[in-house]
């Protein structure tokens, strides 16, 4: 009998799934940062908070029905609420520690997003894992 949470080649698969979703997401947040500052020279926050509404939208399908592979229908509205809350508390980590990464320790605008992107994806990916597609068999964790 084959145990696919055991399964060292199906953990990798579903962490590299999570990985290249976010990272379509980090992409998008970053490329509104840049679009933003630079064509319409704009706080980066404001690059910050449109970023992550349109990668919001973005990343939960990706990771709904390709990452965690959860095709059901019938909770779509009750898991978008729990992502959007875990992506909500993910905002305002990634506003404050941009911030302060630019207004405190004077780094660039994109590299402090960079780095601020990898300090909160972990928590995200805890909490979603664990909340919002927890019916899911297959898990990391």
């Amino acid at each position: 009998m084959k145990y696919p949470y055991f399964n060292i080649s199906s953990r990798v698969k579903f962490l590299l799934r999570y990985i290249i979703s976010g990272g379509i997401g980090a992409l998008i947040q970053l490329s509104t940062d840049v679009i933003m500052m630079e064509f319409f020279n704009k706080n980066y926050r404001y690059g910050v908070v449109i970023g992550f509404f349109i990668a919001l939208c973005i990343t939960f399908l990706l990771q709904k029905y390709w990452t965690f592979r959860e095709q059901s229908r019938t909770k779509i509205k009750l898991q978008f609420a729990y992502y959007t809350a875990i992506a909500l508390l993910s905002l305002a980590g990634n506003l404050s520690l941009t911030t302060f990464f630019v207004e405190r320790m004077s780094l660039h605008y994109l590299f402090a997003h960079i780095v601020t992107i990898g300090i909160v994806v972990g928590g995200s990916f805890l909490l979603n894992n664990f909340l919002t597609f927890r019916q899911v068999k297959d898990r990391l964790l």
